[in-house]
């Protein structure tokens, strides 16, 4: 392997680091990777980290913010620096080796355990077991008899109308029925009025208009923090369109703190889209660069930084969440 290879991932990431008059502190304040790291790679020195998916994840974060191509770098990590991945195996327990069969000392045979049992000819051969035995089974077929006679009998007593014959009994049953399958009908009827009103006020809600509503600004991580809410919505969607040079864009969070692999250097042209069901958080590096669709309206925030004194080159973030209900 020669100098130049082994020079040559590191090299350029420094290089094009250089070339943008980026210091390692700004690519770890940009990038959340902390600064051993960052010379470790420029160093060609991977040991630090604890696998190859945390050794190229660390490349491709690098690679785009100075506007290198990490899918080239990987290749070479891939050649010259891939590390090896083979699973341990787990050391054997002690329990388990005092288990295995030591070394010319047979293992004495475990004793089977046999219970006693009766030859079925002494059982049957017996005169007092099989007495017992036939006395048993004609009680309990006695005591189901008996069982099933008063049960009969209770529910024949029941059906007894003591004002009316028996087809009174069949009418009054008959009406009853009726009653019952009236009041069912009226239950489901009110189900589906209290459906279609719930809808109604759905469809209301939907009909009016979104609003944007500027909240605070907050102090996050060197920069300015811009907080909006929306309401009106049933969810957040996010669409931006790079219209003029480049901006960068990261540290994307939507709802319970999930982080989609976004962050990177936009151009004109490029573009992003989310969906998001509660919040919406992005840091933007160039805001004059970039407009911000907000279902499906375009968002005019460059005049609330501009209301606040906030200089519209410098990096911010942009948070939007939903408006509790």
């Amino acid at each position: 392997m020669s100098d130049e290879n082994v020079d040559r991932l590191g090299s350029k990431l420094k290089q094009a680091r250089e070339n943008m008059g980026y210091s390692i502190e700004d690519i770890q304040k940009i990038t959340k990777l902390r600064a051993k790291y960052i010379k470790a790679i420029e160093s060609n020195d991977f040991s630090v980290f604890s696998g190859d998916v945390y050794a190229k994840g660390s490349i491709r974060n690098y690679a785009d913010i100075v506007g290198l191509d990490h899918e080239e770098l990987w290749e070479e990590y891939e050649l010259y620096f891939k590390m090896d991945e083979d699973e341990q195996e787990e050391p054997e327990s002690t329990a388990d080796k005092d288990k295995k069969e030591r070394p010319g000392q047979p293992q004495k045979p475990q004793k089977e355990k046999k219970e006693k049992s009766i030859p079925i000819e002494q059982i049957s051969d017996n005169p007092i077991i099989s007495s017992g035995i036939k006395k048993g089974l004609v009680a309990v077929i006695l005591l189901v008899v008996i069982v099933g006679g008063i049960w009969s009998g209770y529910n024949f007593i029941m059906s007894i109308d003591l004002n009316g014959d028996d087809n009174d009994y069949i009418v009054e049953n008959d009406k009853d029925k009726e009653e019952l399958e009236d009041k069912e009908d009226k239950e489901t009827e009110n189900d589906e009025n209290d459906i279609d009103e719930k809808d109604e006020e759905k469809e209301f809600v939907q009909d009016e208009e979104q609003e944007i509503n500027f909240e605070s600004v907050e102090e996050y991580n060197d920069w300015d923090y811009f907080n909006y809410t929306i309401s009106n919505v049933d969810n957040i969607e996010i669409e931006g369109n790079i219209v003029e040079g480049e901006c960068w864009l990261g540290n994307f969070i939507i709802d319970d703190g999930s982080e989609p692999e976004m962050s990177g250097m936009y151009g004109e042209g490029d573009s992003f889209s989310i969906t998001a069901e509660e919040e919406f958080v992005v840091l933007i590096g160039n805001p004059t660069a970039i407009e911000l669709i907000i279902n499906e309206e375009n968002y005019d925030f460059i005049s609330d930084l501009e209301e606040h004194d906030y200089s519209t080159t410098s990096p911010f973030y942009f948070n939007i969440a939903l408006e509790e209900q």
